[in-house]
């Protein structure tokens, strides 16, 4: 039977919390179906989200249909004025210029007990460019290349760092 609630009633903040608390019989775990979605799309790509598409939203595509070609993305952009264009470029350089400051610097000093201080930071970055056609499962596993290359980049950064300032210290 099912509940009607309105937040004008004069007993709305109770029912609503008694709504809350209620264990509901039908209740799933949603973190858990999420983890099992995702665990498929992670094995089979492309396959599990058609399958999952036909069965949510109860349509059929095919993996053609998920890419969007490279003539309608550049129609699109060609729809978009070139004032908006500019102002979101601009926008991202005040972005990065911004954050850019944020970047924490390298520091040493001599603290007041004549102990040795400071802090070494690295920063790492790695960008590839992709075909618009491939495929979810092509994508992740570009995202896990980036990542994984991405990690070495700033272990090496750190083992510089750690050489330069530790050096004294490290035999």
């Amino acid at each position: 039977m099912p509940l009607r609630l309105h937040s004008r009633q004069s007993d709305f903040p109770e029912r609503f919390d008694a709504f809350l608390g209620d264990k509901r019989e039908g209740a799933v775990d949603v973190s858990q179906q999420v983890a099992e979605i995702l665990a498929q799309v992670k094995s089979r790509g492309d396959d599990a989200v058609l399958d999952y598409t036909r069965r949510f939203d109860r349509v059929d595509f095919t993996v053609a249909d998920l890419r969007l070609p490279g003539a309608a993305l550049d129609q699109a952009m060609g729809e978009v004025p070139g004032d908006q264009i500019r102002a979101l470029e601009h926008a991202h350089e005040r972005i990065t210029a911004y954050h850019a400051r944020q970047l924490p610097v390298d520091d040493r000093f001599t603290d007041a007990n004549g102990i040795e201080r400071g802090t070494a930071t690295a920063a790492a970055s790695r960008s590839i460019t992709v075909r618009e056609d491939i495929s979810l499962n092509e994508r992740e596993k570009t995202w896990f290349r980036i990542v994984d290359r991405l990690l070495a980049d700033f272990n090496s950064e750190m083992e510089a760092n750690l050489r330069q300032h530790l050096a004294p210290w490290l035999r």
